[in-house]
């Protein structure tokens, strides 16, 4: 697309649809930045502030009308208030504003030694319409075989490196291209002042139930037989759940619940948190 056809998106004032313009074309005199701004009269100034606070309203609105908590979003203990754009979520975003996704994958190799065996990053590139509308936005997402989920099995002293990798090669995919197209959404819809994408792997992390087995069974008992003991002895998991630590940009934390329902406040030792660092 030449600078002459390319298209840019707008939020109607009046409906809040998308609508596709044809900008001018710059040239290299023209102001940017805030000598941009001044430029404007103070109409069209006033016009766009008042476009995107109404966009930003709209977003608002549609995450109170369509959205549900834990489905669509999540918000993670002990990181803000802002919640966690899933993947659900943003599909939902993406269908009300007419939104087509289109995903290109690039698959990258490495020798497992120095860089990771199997990695993905993934393009996804938001039309308006259909897939042959206007690029409106485009996300990013990469994913690799070396992340903690997919590089090693069991926790503390029982984790072991994957012996396998390719094994996992189509999940990891998927991964790339979820974490580009919610990265994409965010930036179409200027919903990041509402959403995070960066803890959804960590939301997702968090819904899960290690103490239960897939079929509902509790697996406590083999826990313990294949080393919990070993784990609680090192400091691997908290001393009141079991669980091994989950971790986030302010450190890490139990995902447990204490009886009366809150989050339990259990910390690891420094000793342990050091030893991590170190590793």
């Amino acid at each position: 697309m030449t600078v002459e056809e390319e298209q840019i998106v707008v939020v109607d004032q009046q409906t809040g649809e998308l609508i596709p313009v044809n900008p001018p074309v710059p040239s290299s005199s023209d102001p940017t930045g805030v000598a941009a701004l001044a430029m404007l009269s103070e109409d069209e100034f006033n016009r766009r502030l008042q476009v995107l606070d109404q966009g930003r309203r709209r977003v608002e609105a549609i995450k109170e009308s369509l959205m549900t908590k834990g489905t669509d979003y999540g918000l993670i203990p002990g990181t803000g208030q802002k919640p966690t754009l899933l993947k659900p979520g943003a599909e939902k975003l993406a269908e009300f504003y007419r939104l087509a996704a289109e995903i290109r994958l690039h698959e990258k190799h490495g020798d497992g030694t120095s860089t990771p065996l199997i990695g993905y990053v993934a393009e996804c590139l938001l039309h308006l319409g259909t897939t042959d509308g206007p690029v409106v936005a485009v996300g990013w997402g990469v994913c690799t075989n070396w992340e903690k989920k997919y590089r090693y099995r069991g926790s503390g002293s029982n984790r072991t490196e994957s012996t396998d990798p390719w094994e996992q090669a189509n999940t990891i995919a998927k991964m790339a291209e979820k974490r580009a197209f919610v990265d994409a959404v965010l930036r179409a819809t200027a919903s990041s002042s509402l959403f995070t994408q960066d803890l959804e792997d960590l939301y997702a992390d968090q819904q899960a139930t290690p103490d239960t087995a897939p079929g509902g069974t509790d697996n406590a008992p083999q826990r313990a037989a294949q080393g919990l003991a070993a784990d609680t002895a090192d400091g691997a998991v908290c001393p009141v759940h079991n669980r091994a630590w989950r971790s986030n940009s302010r450190g890490f934390y139990c995902s447990g619940k204490m009886a009366n329902g809150d989050w339990c406040d259990e910390k690891p030792s420094k000793a342990w948190v050091a030893a991590q660092e170190l590793q």
